[in-house]
């Protein structure tokens, strides 16, 4: 189980854990992985979801680095050698049925990483193997906190 608090200024450091670790876990289930791999980030609004994202992409050497779709909804991104990356930001989705009228599936099946932001907007239409994540700021009451600008990022499961 991954559970990190860190600063902000270890951002880049967390990326890569979390992409490494992803990678290694979703190799260990015994579902088969037929699409990308795939990140959802829940947490409120400025727990630095898209931040994260945004190390994640500068690790993996997207072109354009990724930056808020909330507007656009999705946005992909080619990295150097390791093929597409597909950024979804389910903010303004008023039900589940938009996600579905986004063909966000045929839009992925090309792509090695698949992340998405407000997952709960859909969560029922998530791909299967999608590792769920929450990130939120920390506060006084969350243990190791010592800064008030850490956060925690805890893996809370697998989409079935």
């Amino acid at each position: 189980m991954l559970d990190l608090i860190f600063g902000l200024d270890e951002v880049d450091e967390v990326a890569v854990q979390v992409l490494e670790w992803v990678k290694h876990e979703r190799g260990q289930k015994t579902i088969p992985r037929s699409g990308p791999f795939a990140i959802s980030l829940s947490g409120p609004m400025g727990s630095g979801k898209t931040t994260l994202i945004r190390a994640m992409g500068e690790h993996l050497g997207c072109n354009p680095l990724p930056t808020s779709p909330t507007f656009s909804l999705i946005q992909t991104y080619m990295t150097p050698k390791r093929g597409q990356v597909v950024h979804a930001d389910l903010f303004r989705l008023r039900n589940a049925q938009e996600w579905l009228a986004l063909d966000l599936e045929n839009l992925a099946a090309g792509a090695v990483w698949l992340w998405v932001e407000w997952p709960e907007k859909a969560m029922d239409f998530m791909p299967e193997g999608m590792a769920h994540f929450e990130l939120e700021a920390c506060t006084d009451s969350t243990p190791s906190a010592t800064l008030t600008h850490q956060r925690r990022l805890r893996f809370l499961g697998w989409a079935p």
